[in-house]
This record gives structure tokens, C-alpha cells and sequence, in this order.
């Protein structure tokens, strides 16, 4: 049971991060973001369902508000677009909060490996853990340094041809962060975790 599931937070990770903004003055999503936030708080869900509290109770929660603020964002976004100034200070805002879900979903997952006796699985994954968190971070800032740069264009200040290669670069390493994180829990769907239910 928890392998399926496990399944589910990988596809909808995958998914959060596969959104395609189209149109200019009209705006529009293309498989928005939420519905992969939806998949990975239906999985964790059935998870804890199957036993999983004591280790994914809080990030079920996080993930529940994750969801809530995307689906927000998606309408938002619809009315007042997606690269204004403000919706591009709030995306940043997101991404620490995705931060802060995928940081509690890997410490949380090691710890079941732990107490699982896979070891060896466990260690790995605590090895890769801080590089693919580290990266997510170095990916905010370098989102961060694309909001200055679009600024800047925006006042005439400074126009520079990376201006319109950063919010390329910044997508990119998103993805392939989330990929990384996918690869993490497609790992452990491969096998059936057995967690003792506790009242």
C-alpha cells in the first residue's frame, strides 16, 4: 500500500514542476502546479492512513497548505498574470515553502529507513539529501537574481541578453531538482514499507 502511494508524492512532485505559462495579455497555466501538490498530499495521505503518522503527519499538513497556496496562485494568476512584480516576489516566497516541504519529506523519509533497518538506503539517502536541498536554495537565489535583473530591464537601468535566459535557467534547474527528488521516493516505492498503526 505505501508503495503506490509513495508513487503518488513522485508523479505529483514531477507534475508541480512541469507547469507551462502561455499567452501574454491573457495568461494562462497548462497543467497547473496544484494538481501535483493534490497528488503528493493524496499519497502522503495514504500513507499516514496506512500507519505513517508518527513520521509524515506535519508534512501532510504542509503539503495540505502547499496545495491551498498554489491553487491560489493559479487563480491569481489568471486574473492579474503571472510575471508581474508581485507574483514573482510571492513565486519566491513559494519556493521557500516548497523548501521547507521537501526538507521535512527527505529528514522524515530517512528516519523511517532507519527505523525500517534499511541502513544502507537510509544513508544514501541522508548523503544526497543536503546537495539536492542546497541546490533548491541556490535555484531560489538564483530566481531571486532573476526578479533584479527583470527590474532593472523593466527601468531601463540595465538590459542584458540574461535577462531573458535566466527565467530558462531558473525552470530548468527547478525541474531537474524535482526530478532528483522524485528519484528519492520512486526508491521507495519500490518496496512495500511496513509501518505499525498506533492509535
Amino acid at each position: 500500500m505505501t508503495s503506490s502511494a509513495y508513487k503518488k508524492v513522485m508523479w505529483g512532485i514531477l507534475l508541480s514542476g512541469c507547469h507551462l505559462i502561455i499567452g501574454t495579455k491573457y495568461q494562462f497555466q497548462i497543467l497547473p502546479a496544484f494538481i501535483g501538490y493534490l497528488l503528493v498530499w493524496l499519497g502522503l495521505r495514504e500513507i499516514n492512513a496506512a500507519g505513517g503518522k508518527p513520521y509524515y503527519e506535519k508534512v501532510e499538513t504542509t503539503a495540505l497548505f502547499v496545495l491551498a497556496v498554489s491553487g491560489a496562485g493559479w487563480i491569481a494568476g489568471i486574473f492579474f498574470g503571472y510575471y508581474t512584480l508581485l507574483s514573482e516576489v510571492c513565486m519566491m516566497a513559494f519556493y521557500l515553502l516548497e523548501w521547507l516541504l521537501y526538507a521535512d519529506l527527505l529528514n522524515k523519509s530517512v528516519k523511517l529507513l532507519k527505523e525500517q533497518n534499511r541502513i544502507r538506503e537510509a544513508d544514501t539517502m541522508r548523503k544526497n539529501r543536503m546537495r539536492v536541498l542546497k541546490l533548491f536554495l541556490g535555484v531560489i537565489v538564483l530566481y531571486g537574481v532573476e526578479i533584479v535583473f527583470q527590474v532593472l530591464a523593466d527601468m531601463d537601468i540595465f538590459k542584458t541578453n540574461v535577462t531573458l535566459l535566466l527565467p530558462y535557467a531558473v525552470l530548468s534547474l527547478m525541474l531537474a531538482v524535482k526530478l532528483w527528488i522524485s528519484i528519492f521516493l520512486q526508491n521507495l516505492s519500490r518496496y512495500e514499507i511496513t509501518i505499525d498503526k498506533k492509535d
